[in-house]
């Protein structure tokens, strides 16, 4: 279906995320306000695709016809080595041993900070609300609680908000799902910014957890991050310009 706009479009797998970026728009956002909150939606809704926890790329068009491309995506810790995982190769998919330097806010910083209009706590306001208050488990997201139902039936005090009331079992789709402690994380980062969760408690908290279940992420890997811009890749492709972001972006 070929959606068409005379002032500015926003697309996202979740309708609702979709809605709140064209929310931000309307009350004078720039396309990069837009697509923040958009992720910061996605995070929410969809926490086993999205979330503070990854990366990404940013591409953007400038109205003078100039792109530029921001590379947040994570980066592993220092005391990694190549040989690792050869013993134990299924390491690199769970516990501590699989989780990388996040990205993610970095990236929405850089990306603000260079052609953002609304001020940075704006963008993060409806989520923490949301996540306070509640939404409803949507069916893929009942897919997905249900395919590691076990695992958090297993630690329910890491995953209480997972779990329905009496711990029994994950949440089904309809019924209401809170996450207050992301909800101050988010209001952390909203007042704070990214010294909040490089540097400070979110920082500690991450690292703390990571070791706990044997990671090797420490907090300087965390103060260390940092986004790049970069220029972007140019190409012709059935007659269309083409405009991406160069290695490892794919």
């Amino acid at each position: 279906m070929l959606v068409t706009s005379a002032n500015g479009a926003v697309s996202s797998d979740v309708a609702l995320c979709s809605k709140h970026g064209v929310e931000t728009l309307k009350i004078g956002g720039s396309a990069v306000d837009a697509a923040i909150t958009t992720a910061l939606c996605l995070g929410t809704y969809n926490p086993f695709a999205s979330g503070l926890g990854g990366g990404g790329f940013m591409v953007v068009t400038l109205s003078n016809g100039t792109s530029l491309t921001i590379n947040f995506r994570e980066t592993a810790p220092r005391a990694v080595n190549r040989d690792m995982f050869n013993d134990h190769p299924l390491s690199a998919q769970t516990r501590g041993l699989a989780v990388a330097v996040p990205g993610e806010i970095s990236g929405f910083e850089m990306a603000h900070r260079l052609l953002g209009k609304l001020k940075w706590e704006c963008l993060f306001r409806d989520m923490i609300d949301r996540n306070r208050e509640g939404f409803l488990v949507s069916p893929r997201l009942e897919r997905k609680i249900r395919f590691r139902e076990r695992d958090f039936l297993k630690n329910q005090t890491m995953w209480a908000w997972v779990l329905n009331e009496n711990g029994e079992r994950g949440k089904r789709q309809g019924e209401l799902m809170q996450r207050p402690a992301f909800a101050q994380t988010l209001s952390l980062i909203a007042t704070e910014g990214t010294a909040a969760f490089y540097r400070g408690r979110i920082a500690q908290s991450l690292v703390r957890l990571v070791q706990e279940n044997g990671g090797i992420m420490t907090l300087e890997d965390m103060d260390n991050y940092q986004s790049v811009l970069e220029e972007t890749i140019r190409t012709r492709w059935l007659g269309r310009d083409v405009i991406t972001c160069g290695p490892p972006c794919r």
